[in-house]
């Protein structure tokens, strides 16, 4: 119902950006992220159902891993694994979205990389959420089953640093950047990233 939702949304940390949802699709007009008065505005209007967080810079450089299926947690696995982190679920079979911070050193780097996914078996897919890309949080209402529904929650789990395998992902997406060498390293330090090749 809705105080159920205005209480959840209530309960997120205060430097999320988000933006309403009706069932996890979201109002063009207002993706780019509103206030929570304005999301619960929506929300008793009947305009929205839900909130969606807007990952990346906005939000202070959070990732969003979604694993759409069993096959999806299988090779995130074989690329590295998933650290315990805030997490949640539709209540579909094998579906779940884990939430990274990314460390900030790699934050100038990646700041224009939006995303990237792999296809598995049946359609299901694992996907990397970062700059303007949405995942719909708990307990928002999901058209299939229902809602979403909290693992980890942001009020007993710490966002843990994305895991290495999913920076490197990033790094292979955009490329060697060019480096400034017109400045000095006590002007402007560059990251030890910059510095190395696409294969390091």
């Amino acid at each position: 119902n809705n105080q159920n939702l205005i209480d959840g949304l209530n309960k997120l940390p205060d430097n999320l950006t988000l933006t309403p949802v009706f069932n996890k699709a979201k109002n063009q007009e207002l993706a780019e992220g509103v206030s929570r008065e304005i999301i619960i505005k929506e929300i008793q209007s009947g305009r929205a159902n839900g909130f969606g967080l807007i990952t990346g810079n906005l939000s202070g450089y959070l990732l969003a891993i979604d694993c759409d299926g069993p096959t999806a947690h299988e090779l995130a696995e074989k690329l590295g694994g998933l650290l315990k982190t805030v997490s949640w679920t539709s209540g579909k079979e094998g579906r779940a979205q884990y939430l990274y911070l990314v460390p900030p050193e790699y934050r100038e780097a990646l700041k224009n990389f939006i995303g990237k996914f792999w296809n598995g078996n049946q359609g299901e897919q694992l996907e990397l959420r970062y700059n303007s890309m949405q995942s719909v949080l708990y307990p928002s209402v999901h058209p299939e089953t229902g809602g979403y529904i909290s693992i980890n929650s942001f009020e007993d789990t710490p966002i843990a640093e994305s895991p290495t395998w999913a920076i490197e992902q990033f790094w292979m997406e955009t490329g060697q950047p060019t480096l400034d060498f017109t400045k000095t390293p006590q002007q402007d330090p560059i990251p030890l990233i910059k510095c190395l090749s696409r294969e390091h």
